[in-house]
């Protein structure tokens, strides 16, 4: 079975287990509404890289879609989505959101 895996880098998952379980339900949700893609086949991980100490220095999200899901064009308003919903949970306002096949 193919997933969609979503990596979010810059916050660890134990920070704050009620924010990123409440992100992961968000992004979750915010990929389904957008393409339609099942929430069952979606894995969201946070990572703490070296590069960044804590959420003030940034966080960075890479989705990656399984081969043969992978939409046509981005959709629509889904970075700046992501983007919003990072600045105001976790008080950064250096975001990045990359989507990888």
């Amino acid at each position: 079975m193919e997933y969609l895996v979503c990596l979010i880098f810059g916050v660890m998952e134990g920070t704050n287990s009620e924010t990123t379980e409440f992100i992961k339900n968000q992004i979750k949700q915010l990929i389904r509404t957008a393409c339609g893609f099942q929430a069952e086949k979606m894995i969201v991980l946070f990572q703490q890289p070296l590069r960044f100490m804590d959420s003030k220095e940034g966080v960075f999200c890479e989705v990656r879609w399984p081969k043969g899901s992978v939409p046509q064009f981005e959709p629509k308003n889904l970075k700046e989505a992501f983007e919003e919903l990072f600045k105001e949970n976790f008080g950064t306002e250096k975001v990045r959101v990359d989507f990888k096949t």
